[in-house]
Parts: structure tokens; sequence; C-alpha cells
């Protein structure tokens, strides 16, 4: 009887402790994803950019004149968009396992 109470004191401790941490690892996730969220999204637009820039400098720059400026530019909104749009799918994939119910 007392190998029984001892059994069941240690399960029903154990699950309230489990329970106490999947909360608090839920609750570090969202604190990570609120604080860093805005700086990973900007950094994605901001390097997509970049990479636009460089990859399509030759059309941006025009050095033969045949008028590609324009062309080069809405290339490297193109490659902005299509990073933007990637980044939001991660993040809504991310958003979708944060908001899974961690019960023990």
């Amino acid at each position: 009887m007392k190998k029984t109470k001892f059994l069941l004191a240690t399960v029903l401790y154990l699950s309230f402790f489990s329970v106490l941490q999947a909360q608090e690892v839920r609750s570090k996730v969202n604190e990570i994803l609120a604080n860093w969220i805005l700086p990973v999204f900007a950094f994605i637009c901001v390097g997509a950019a970049i990479v636009g820039i460089v990859k399509n400098y030759d059309l941006i720059v025009d050095s033969q004149g045949e008028g590609t400026s324009t062309k080069g530019w809405i290339n490297v909104g193109k490659t902005v968009l299509y990073a933007f749009i990637a980044s939001m799918a991660v993040s809504s994939v991310i958003t979708v396992i944060a908001s899974i119910n961690l019960s023990i």
C-alpha cells in the first residue's frame, strides 16, 4: 500500500512538473518569436535587395545605352518580393508550430 501511494505521488508530481515545464518552453518560444521576427524580416528583405542589385547590376547601370535600367530594377523588386513571400510562408509555419498546445 505504501509503495502504491509513493508511486501515485511520484507520477502526479512528475506530470505537474512536466506541464509547468511545457508552458515555460512555450512562453520562451513566443518571446523569441516576438523579439526576433521583425529584425529577421528586415534582414531577409535587405539581403534580397542587395543580392538583386548585384545580380542585375549590368541591367541597372545600362552601360550600353539599351534602356535596360527599368528592367533591372523590376528584377530587383521581384527578388525582394519572392524573398518576402518566402519569409511570410516560413513565419506562418512558425506561428502554427508555436500555437500547438503542449500538454502532456
